[in-house]
């Protein structure tokens, strides 16, 4: 299985934009309304000034050479090194690894290259395969919908 993480590219606009606006996952994200072509594209341009200079960046998630999600840092302190992490894999890659492949090559981006050593993310409760997803990838529960991760 080829799983790779890339950042965003203006060649991802629609594939974005498709995720973004699926009304059926909002309750999963911070977003919810529709982004319009415009956002979408600033925030392209915004995401490639790389997370140290930006307070997010986006990545595609790619499964043998098809993309399959998007992996986001967000919400970046560079004060104390931490950011919040959101996933999410389009239905028809669900349930062979691609997401949880995804996290680790993530993680070890934040601890090698960005020198982010706390990473956080808001699962529901109700969302058993992403509360799996992060505790196997050694996030601790801190509360009913929060988890962190540190490396130190």
């Amino acid at each position: 299985m080829s799983v790779k993480i890339r950042e965003i590219d203006f060649k991802d606009l629609n594939f974005m934009l498709s995720i973004e606006n699926d009304k059926s996952i909002w309750r999963y994200g911070t977003n919810k309304s529709e982004l319009s072509f415009d956002d979408a594209f600033d925030y392209i341009k915004q995401s490639k000034l790389m997370i140290l200079n930006n307070e997010n960046q986006r990545f595609v998630i790619e499964y043998n050479n098809t993309k399959a999600g998007l992996i986001d840092l967000y919400d970046y302190q560079w004060h104390n090194s931490s950011a919040k992490v959101g996933i999410i894999v389009l239905k028809k890659f669900r349930g062979i690894g691609i997401g949880n492949k995804s996290l680790k090559l993530l993680i070890e981006l934040c601890e090698n290259y960005l020198n982010i050593n706390c990473l956080e993310s808001k699962v529901e409760e109700s969302n058993e395969i992403s509360v799996r997803l992060f505790t196997s990838n050694n996030f601790k529960k801190i509360s009913p919908e929060n988890y962190v991760y540190k490396t130190t």
